[in-house]
């Protein structure tokens, strides 16, 4: 079960798995993206699409997918609760 790996992946300290509640989903990002930071070159965005992502390399672009993961992480519920979350989930939806 993918819940299962995620909150084995939320209890171990080199990662940091976040969930945003339902109640504060944000619509405003509709489509799968990375953000690649490179020490020597500017940093860019992959945006996952079908049949196949792309690379937006345009400052004012990265920026913009900088800004929506910031909002991203802000709306979620912390680290340090995400494997309670889990947790919850998974009782309410499968026992």
């Amino acid at each position: 079960m993918q819940l299962q790996q995620i909150h084995e992946l939320a209890e171990t300290p080199r990662h940091r798995a976040q969930i945003i509640p339902r109640s504060k989903v944000n619509n405003l990002v509709v489509s799968p993206f990375g953000l690649l930071n490179f020490e020597d070159e500017p940093d860019v965005a992959h945006v996952d699409g079908f049949p196949r992502g792309f690379v937006v390399s345009e400052p004012h672009d990265v920026a913009q997918a900088q800004d929506a993961y910031d909002l991203l992480v802000a709306k979620a519920a912390p680290p340090d609760e995400t494997a309670e979350l889990i947790n919850s989930i998974v009782k309410d939806c499968y026992s």
